[in-house]
């Protein structure tokens, strides 16, 4: 009896820390002061099972016991394959909504600091998730540890391989990923984040800091761009560093919006002009209404808000735009002005009051900030309940 009880108090008190990690508090402050990283590079493949190295990089507050942290790398398969260990191609195996990385894809967690830890888990949280209208594979890099680690400084926390269809590629084919894309059908799996962070004082959070530096070398900056609807939520500026060095491209993602990475996929409002509108596909419309009328819902506004002129304005404007939508008789030139006068009015009232603004980006943020750590919650489970099995085990061999 004594036994189970003392496995209960350990099954809890491990349950209770992974608790820790789950998202609960508004007033994460760490997040903001984290930045992931890429460093993307060419190596030699003869003895690596990539031509592409790509080290994930963290810096954050090194007062938290960091638990877990995610992020996201977006290439494009046109041009780059994803590899196992042994240097085989297997990009198809991974052409799903979502599938785990699993330790077959070549990436290792990084040993950390003088005692030499790491993040754990990664072959099971990690998520490849494939959008086959752009060819865009979403690779979320995820680890976690229980105890927490200390990062000091700019920290490697993990590293995989690619494998480069060409000596150059365009810029627009490797990129981090945006914070808007995990809402809309950009990104098909909705575990995928751009960034995020937990430690064992504070619940998970969006990191929206996200960089890519890549060699100078790879860089084909002869490539033309991407079509508008096509285009990433950046575009990797290649630098004039030489190709020996690691200095190159660099992109923050939360600094511009994402424009919709598939056909059928909502634009940002940064896109919305009444030109990129008319070129537009009913399905992009109806699409672009609809995330629109989605984030309406998240708006916390103030009664002055409301009762100003251009809200009202706007408030017409969104009931029209869902009439449009809901109405099977509506010609896409319908939707096409609905959302025009709907992306003027929200323009308008935004210019009146910026918090309206800011007031969306917040709620998005915290919105992003469930989800992935189901997953980690259900890692710490697992973890939870093996050690209760060696324990007992243990426990039999001794009897």
């Amino acid at each position: 009896m004594k036994h189970f009880k003392f496995l209960s108090v350990l099954l809890i008190a491990i349950l209770l820390l992974a608790a820790v990690s789950v998202p609960a508090s508004a007033d994460n402050t760490f997040a903001d002061k984290t930045t992931f990283k890429f460093e993307v590079s060419s190596v030699d493949a003869s003895d690596k099972p990539g031509n592409v190295l790509v080290r994930v990089l963290c810096t954050t507050d090194e007062k938290q016991l960091i638990t877990t942290f995610g992020t996201t790398l977006v290439v494009n398969t046109d041009y780059f394959d994803l590899v196992s260990k042994s240097g085989a191609v297997i990009t198809d195996n991974y052409k799903k909504e979502a599938s785990n990385l699993g330790a077959n894809f070549a990436f290792s967690a990084s040993k950390i600091g003088a005692k030499k830890e790491s993040f754990g888990g990664m072959k099971g949280l990690s998520i490849a998730s494939y959008n086959s209208a752009t060819k865009n594979m979403y690779i979320f890099m995820c680890g976690m540890t229980i105890s927490g680690i200390r990062l000091k400084g700019e920290t490697e926390v993990a590293t995989f391989y690619l494998k480069s269809k060409a000596d150059k590629v365009p810029a627009s084919a490797i990129r981090t990923m945006d914070n808007s894309e995990g809402e809309g059908k950009a990104c098909p799996s909705k575990a995928v984040y751009c960034g995020e962070i937990s430690s064992t004082t504070e619940g998970g959070a969006v990191v929206n800091d996200n960089r890519l530096e890549v060699d100078s070398s790879l860089i084909d900056k002869s490539a033309p761009e991407e079509p508008t609807t096509e285009k990433s939520a950046e575009t990797t500026k290649a630098t004039t560093a030489p190709s020996t060095s690691s200095a190159s491209a660099e992109t923050t993602a939360g600094s511009t919006s994402a424009a919709a990475a598939s056909s059928e996929s909502a634009q940002p409002k940064a896109a919305l002009t009444d030109e990129a509108i008319d070129k537009m596909s009913e399905k992009e419309l109806e699409a672009n209404i609809k995330k629109m009328v989605e984030d309406d819902k998240n708006l916390n506004l103030s009664d002055k808000v409301k009762a100003s002129k251009a809200y009202k304005t706007y408030e017409k404007a969104l009931e029209n735009a869902e009439k449009a939508l809901s109405d099977k008789n509506a010609t896409k030139a319908q939707k096409a002005e609905a959302l025009k006068q709907l992306v003027k009015a929200k323009t308008e009232l935004e210019k009146e009051f910026p918090e309206v603004a800011s007031s969306e980006s917040s709620s998005a943020a915290s919105k992003g900030k469930t989800g992935v750590w189901v997953y980690v919650a259900i890692a710490v489970l697992i973890a939870a309940i093996v050690i209760v099995l060696i324990i007992i085990i243990k426990k039999r061999k001794l009897n």
